[in-house]
């Protein structure tokens, strides 16, 4: 599991194409959720993924046996890329939020915050 390091955004602008890191298998990877956090995530490889964001926050409504308030996002393949919004919401225990991506190779991602 990498923990991503959030680049800040001025209102001057900042260079985004640099410091992407490789998507962790498994695990995910995490960052610090919160008001103008997003994440880019790049998918060069030959079929789409699904990045899930954990939400551990969201309580389970009366009378659910099964529910799921996790949000998911398809990066399309070999040149998807999709800006994901990292609200507090999906804050853990540990104070982060926790993305997993379907599959890894060819998968890089970085978190900004504005």
């Amino acid at each position: 599991m990498a923990i991503l390091t959030r680049k800040n955004i001025p209102i001057a602008g900042a260079d985004v194409a640099a410091g992407f890191v490789a998507a962790t298998v498994t695990t995910g990877d995490k960052v610090i959720p919160g008001p103008g956090v997003f994440v880019i995530v790049k998918n060069a490889s030959g079929a789409p993924i699904t990045v899930a964001i954990d939400d551990p926050n969201t309580p389970t409504p009366p009378g659910y046996t099964a529910f799921n308030p996790d949000a998911t996002v398809t990066v399309a393949a070999t040149t998807g890329q999709q800006a994901i919004a990292i609200p507090d919401r999906f804050a853990g225990a540990d104070g982060m939020a926790t993305l997993i991506c379907s599959a890894v190779t060819s998968v890089t991602l970085q978190a900004f915050q504005v």
